[in-house]
C-alpha cells in the first residue's frame, strides 16, 4: 500500500462513522466534512507516520487546506466533497500560477482528497475517500478556464479515473501544453478586443463592434 492509498484509508476510517447532519446544499456539507477532517488531522498524520501538521500555513495565498511532512517531503492537501447521488460538478481547483509556484518553486507535492458521500434521509453517509497527487491525475481530466492566470477544473470525479504514477517532468510537459493552448486563445481574443476599442475611439465614439 503506497502513501496515498494509506492516507485514503486512514481518513476514511476516521470519518466514516461520524454523525453528519444533512445540510441545505452541497457546499455546506463539503464545509462540514472538511472541518471534521481538520479537527482530526493531528491523529490522521500520527497514524500515517508523518509530522508537523500545519493547518493554516500561508493560508491567504496557498492552495491547500492542510499540510504535513513525510520522509522530509512537504505535502499540501486539498479536500473536495462529491455527492454521488448527483452529477459531478467541479469547482475551481486552483490557478495555474499558484499550482506551479507551489510545485516548482516551493517543491511541495499537491494532493487532492476526494470524499464521496450519499444522502440518506437526514444523514450523510461517507462512501469513499480517494487521495491522489495532482500530477498523477490524467491530463485529459483537466480543464483550464480563462480566469486570472487560468483556473484549473476537473472534468470527472477522481473515483471514475485510473490513477497511475506520472513523473513530474512528463506532467509539466503536458500541463504546459494545456496552459499554452489557453493562453494562445486568450491572446487572440485580447488582440481583437484591443482593435475593437481602437476602432471605437477612431469613430469618435459613435461606432462600437466587439464579439
Amino acid at each position: 500500500m503506497n502513501l496515498y492509498q494509506k492516507l485514503s484509508k486512514i481518513i476514511f476510517n476516521v470519518i466514516k462513522n461520524l454523525a453528519i447532519e444533512r445540510r441545505p446544499d452541497s457546499r455546506a456539507i463539503g464545509a462540514e466534512i472538511e472541518n471534521i477532517i481538520k479537527n482530526n488531522w493531528s491523529e490522521i498524520i500520527r497514524q500515517l507516520g508523518g509530522e508537523k501538521p500545519e493547518f493554516y500555513l500561508d493560508r491567504v495565498r496557498t492552495i491547500y487546506d492542510m499540510s504535513f511532512k513525510y520522509k522530509n517531503q512537504s505535502y499540501g492537501i486539498d479536500i473536495k466533497s462529491v455527492d454521488i447521488n448527483r452529477g459531478f460538478t467541479s469547482g475551481g481547483v486552483c490557478a495555474v500560477k499558484n499550482l506551479l509556484d507551489f510545485m516548482v518553486n516551493r517543491k511541495w507535492i499537491f494532493l487532492v482528497c476526494e470524499v464521496g458521500y450519499s444522502t440518506q434521509d437526514k444523514k450523510i453517509k461517507i462512501e469513499y475517500v480517494k487521495v491522489a497527487p495532482f500530477h498523477f491525475i490524467p491530463i485529459s481530466n483537466l480543464h483550464i478556464e480563462n480566469l486570472g492566470t487560468g483556473q484549473i477544473q476537473f472534468k470527472e470525479s477522481l473515483q471514475k479515473l485510473v490513477i497511475k504514477p506520472v513523473k513530474l517532468e512528463k506532467f509539466y510537459k503536458q500541463f504546459s501544453a494545456l496552459s499554452l493552448s489557453l493562453y494562445g486563445k486568450v491572446q487572440i481574443t485580447a488582440k481583437k478586443r484591443f482593435g475593437a476599442i481602437k476602432d471605437f475611439v477612431a469613430s469618435r465614439y459613435k461606432i462600437f463592434r466587439m464579439r
